[in-house]
C-alpha cells in the first residue's frame, strides 16, 4: 500500500559474538574519532560493550566489528559504571519510510506483520537448510560405509565383481542413503516447525495451542509451567503495587482524620483562648476558671488523638512482624467498674443516667487489663458525646457462649446503617464533617477493633435511627481454644475480601476469621452499599448474604453476575438453600449459614486460587487404598485447582458447598460396587464429571460409564497423563489426529 522498508541498517547477528572487540563512532564519516570497545552481550535488538568512554542515555552511536566499513547505527538506552568501565546498552535501529503522508494504524499493522512473517520465515530456512544439508552428508555417507562393507565382504569371499556392478551398488547406497536422511530430516524439520507455529500462535493469540505430535507434548507443559510462573509474577507484582497503592491511601486518610479529629478541639482552644485573653478583665473568676477548664479539655482530647497515632502505629508494626499481644489470664470485673466510675462525673454534668449491669460472676480471660480498659474508655467516651441530655448510657457485661461480652448503648441519633462499616475501618468514606461528628467512631474506633482483634476478640455495632447504637466486643474466656493466625500462600496472600452481612455480629466473626489469615477485608451490611464498593474499589472475593434488608435474592445474584468483568469470585452465605437452583453458575460456594470459621476459610482460599487459576475445579478422595499425591502434584502443575477430601462424607460436603468439573474416586473407595456413586448428590444442573482410578479398564466398567456419567481410567503412580487425558481431551484429540 504504497510502503517501503528501509533494509540497509538491519544487523546481521553472524558478524558479532561475545568477548570479541568492536568500535563505536558518533560520527562514523571521521574514523580518527572510533572508539574500541569489547563486546559483552548481544540480543535480539541490540549489543552491549564495554567501554572506556562514558555516554548519555539517547546519544546516537554507531558499532562496526573493525572489517569493513560497514556501520549499524544505534541509540544508547543503557549507560552505567563497572569493574572494566562503562557498561553501554545500544538498540539497533530499524527505519520504516513512508511515502505519501503518514501511514494508518492498519497500514503499520500490516507493516508489522508483514516484518514478523519475513523473520519467521527467514528463521525456518535459517535452521532448514543447513538441517538438510547435514542429513544428506550423513546419508551419503552412511550408504558409502554401506557399500564398501559389502564390497570388502564380497571381496574376502572370492566373489568376482565387474567395475560396472561396483559402481552401481555404490551410487544405489548413496541413493537409499540420501533418501533415508531426506526422511530424517523431513520429521525434524516438522518438529521444529511445530515449534516455531506455537511460538508464534502464542505470541499472536495469547493461548498456547495444542501439541501437534506427541514429542510437543513436553514442550507445552514446559511452556505452560512458564506462562504459570511468570503470571504468578504478575500477581505478585500487582500484590506490591496495590500494597504501595493502600499505604499511601492510609497516610491520606490518617491526615485525614487527624485533620478532623484536631481540628475542631484546636479551633476550641483557639476561640477560648481569644475570648480570656480580650476579656480577661471583665470577667469574673469563675468565667475564667470554665475558661480554661475548656482548654484544658480539648488539650486532653489532643493527647488522646496522638496517643491513638502512637498505638496504630505499634500495632502496625506487631502486625508486619507477627507479633501477638502480651497477655496473661485476668478478670476484667474490677477493671470495667473502674472505667464506668471514671466517667460518671462527666455523665453526671450532662444530665446523663450511666449504669453497668453486670449479670453474674464474669469469667477469666486472656487478655490485657491496660488494653481493654483503653477500649472501654474509648466506647463509653463516644457514647457519651453522642447522648442528649437525659439520656442513658448502659455498660453491659457477661459471660456468652465462652467468652466474655461487652457492650455499651446509647439513647444517641443513632447510625444509618451503610454507615456502620465506617466506624471501625481507619479511614473515612467521603462523609461530611458534619456526618463525622454526629457518627463518633473514627481513629479511636478503628484503634479499639485492632486491639480487640489482637485479642482474638471481635467487635461491632447495632444501631436503629432515633433510637441509639449498641457497640459490643466479645474477648474469649480462659477455657476456650483460640485459632493461631495462619499465612496464607503468596498469591492468597492480601487479597482483598468483601464480607456483605445483614447480621453485624456474624459480619464481624466473619471479618476476624479472615483478617486472621492476612487476608483485607472490607465490612458491608446491605445491598446497595455492596453493590456501591464494587463499583469504587477493586475486590478479590465477594462473601454476602441473599436476605439483605434492601435487596431481593436474585436481584442480589443478578446484580453481581452483571459485574463478573470486574473479575471478583462470589461466595453465598445463606440459609435460603432453594435460591441455588435458579442462580448463575458464577457462585464458586454456597455455606449454610452460619458457617464456621474453618468452612469459611476453606471457601475463600479455594475462591482466591481459582480467580488466579486457568484450569478445572477437580475434588480428590484421598483413600487408602491408593496413593494420590503425585497426581494431585501433576494436576495443579497443569493449572488445575485440587481440593481433597478424607471420606465418601467430606466429598459429599465438598459437592453440597461448591461448583466442580471433575470428582477423582479410587476405585477401592467403592469397593467396586458402582451404584454407591448414585449416593452422591451432584445436583441438577450439576456437570460434574467422576473419574474411578482403576487397576484395568475392564468391559463391565465400560458398560457404567454413561449410565454413572463416570469414567474408568487405569491409573499407577507415574501415569498421571492419563487422568490429565481425560481432563483436557481436547490436547487428546489433537495429538490423536497428528
Amino acid at each position: 500500500q504504497g510502503n517501503t522498508i528501509d533494509l540497509s541498517c538491519r544487523r546481521k547477528k553472524s558478524r558479532f559474538a561475545m568477548g570479541m572487540r568492536v568500535e563505536l563512532a558518533t560520527d562514523p564519516d571521521n574514523g580518527s574519532e572510533s572508539i574500541p570497545a569489547l563486546l559483552h552481550d548481544v540480543s535480539g535488538g541490540g549489543v552491549g560493550v564495554w567501554c572506556r568512554r562514558q555516554f548519555s542515555q539517547g546519544t546516537a552511536l554507531s558499532i562496526s566489528d573493525g572489517g569493513d566499513s560497514n556501520w549499524i547505527s544505534g541509540t544508547v538506552r543503557h549507560s552505567s559504571a563497572g569493574t572494566d568501565g562503562y557498561l553501554i546498552g545500544i538498540e539497533f535501529d530499524e527505519t520504516v519510510c513512508v511515502e505519501g503522508g503518514s501511514a494508518s494504524d492498519e497500514t503499520a499493522s500490516n507493516t508489522r506483520k508483514s516484518k514478523s512473517n519475513r523473520h519467521g520465515n527467514e528463521g525456518r530456512s535459517r535452521f532448514r537448510c543447513p538441517l538438510l544439508v547435514a542429513r544428506i552428508a550423513k546419508g551419503s555417507v552412511t550408504g558409502l560405509v554401506i557399500a564398501s562393507a559389502v564390497y570388502v565382504g564380497l571381496r574376502f569371499l572370492d566373489f568376482e565383481i565387474f567395475a560396472n556392478e561396483i559402481a552401481v551398488g555404490f551410487a544405489g547406497a548413496v541413493i537409499i542413503g540420501i533418501g533415508m536422511g531426506l526422511l530424517g530430516a523431513r520429521r525434524e524439520t516438522r518438529f521444529l516447525s511445530g515449534i516455531t507455529s506455537a511460538v508464534d500462535a502464542f505470541r499472536a493469540t495469547g493461548e498456547f495451542p495444542s501439541p501437534p505430535t506427541r514429542n510437543h507434548d513436553a514442550l507445552r507443559s514446559a511452556l505452560l509451567n512458564l506462562a504459570t510462573h511468570h503470571q504468578q509474577r504478575a500477581i505478585c507484582d500487582h500484590i506490591e503495587q496495590q500494597k504501595h497503592v493502600d499505604t499511601e491511601e492510609t497516610k491520606s486518610g490518617i491526615l485525614s482524620i487527624v485533620s478532623s479529629d484536631v481540628r475542631r478541639p484546636l479551633e476550641a482552644i483557639q476561640q477560648h483562648a481569644q475570648v480570656l485573653r480580650e476579656e480577661v478583665d471583665s470577667l469574673s473568676r469563675n468565667a475564667r476558671l470554665d475558661l480554661i477548664e475548656t482548654i484544658a479539655q480539648e488539650i486532653h482530647r489532643i493527647a488522646e488523638h496522638v496517643e491513638d497515632l502512637d498505638e496504630l502505629q505499634r500495632l502496625d508494626a506487631e502486625s508486619s512482624h507477627n507479633a501477638q499481644e502480651s497477655t496473661e489470664s485476668c478478670n476484667l470485673t474490677e477493671t470495667i467498674a473502674n472505667v464506668v466510675e471514671l466517667f460518671e462525673p462527666l455523665a453526671g454534668e450532662r444530665s446523663i443516667d450511666l449504669r453497668l449491669d453486670s449479670k453474674g460472676e464474669l469469667p477469666n480471660v486472656i487478655a490485657s487489663t491496660d488494653n481493654v480498659a483503653r477500649v472501654l474508655k474509648k466506647l463509653l467516651a463516644n457514647a457519651i458525646e453522642q447522648t442528649q441530655a437525659g439520656g442513658a448510657v448502659i455498660v453491659e457485661a457477661a459471660e456468652s457462649s465462652c467468652e466474655l461480652r461487652v457492650c455499651v448503648s446509647d439513647s444517641g441519633p443513632g447510625i444509618p446503617r451503610e454507615r456502620w462499616s465506617e466506624a471501625f475501618e481507619r479511614r473515612t468514606h467521603g462523609g461530611s464533617q458534619e456526618a463525622d461528628r454526629n457518627h463518633g467512631q473514627m481513629l479511636g474506633a478503628y484503634v479499639a477493633r485492632r486491639i480487640v482483634e489482637a485479642h482474638h476478640g471481635r467487635i461491632w455495632l447495632d444501631s436503629e435511627i432515633a433510637k441509639g447504637t449498641t457497640v459490643c466486643f466479645t474477648l474469649p474466656t480462659v477455657d476456650t481454644p483460640v485459632d493461631e493466625p495462619q499465612i496464607t500462600d503468596g498469591l492468597s496472600a492480601d487479597s482483598r475480601i468483601l464480607v456483605c452481612d445483614s447480621d453485624p455480629e456474624l459480619a464481624a466473626m466473619m471479618a476476624q476469621a479472615l483478617r486472621a489469615r492476612q487476608y483485607r477485608v472490607t465490612l458491608s451490611h446491605c445491598g446497595a452499599q455492596l453493590l456501591q464498593l464494587l463499583d469504587n474499589e477493586p475486590f478479590d472475593v465477594v462473601v454476602t448474604d441473599l436476605q439483605l434488608p434492601d435487596m431481593g435474592s436474585q436481584e442480589l445474584l443478578s446484580a453481581l453476575h452483571s459485574r463478573q468483568e470486574q473479575g471478583f469470585r462470589t461466595i453465598v452465605h445463606s440459609y435460603d438453600e432453594h435460591a441455588r437452583d435458579g442462580a448463575k453458575t458464577d457462585v464458586v460456594a454456597w455455606l449454610r449459614r452460619p458457617a464456621n470459621r474453618p468452612r469459611l476459610c476453606e471457601a475463600v482460599e479455594l475462591a482466591t486460587r481459582k480467580r488466579f487459576a486457568h484450569g478445572k475445579t477437580i475434588f480428590m478422595l484421598e483413600h487408602g487404598s491408593l496413593e494420590t499425591r503425585r497426581l494431585r502434584t501433576a494436576l495443579e502443575q497443569a493449572g488445575h485447582v485440587v481440593m481433597s477430601g478424607v471420606s465418601m462424607k467430606e466429598i459429599q460436603r465438598l459437592l453440597e458447598c461448591y461448583s466442580c468439573d471433575f470428582l477423582v474416586l479410587p476405585d477401592g473407595a467403592i469397593g467396586g460396587d458402582w451404584n454407591k456413586l448414585a449416593e452422591l448428590s451432584f445436583g441438577e444442573a450439576s456437570q460434574t464429571q467422576a473419574i474411578l482410578l482403576v487397576d484395568e479398564v475392564r468391559r463391565s466398567e465400560r458398560s457404567f460409564e454413561e449410565q454413572f456419567n463416570a469414567r474408568a481410567v487405569a491409573y499407577r503412580p507415574g501415569s498421571e497423563e492419563t487422568v490429565l487425558a481425560v481432563i483436557e481431551p481436547e490436547t487428546v484429540a489433537a495429538m490423536s489426529c497428528a
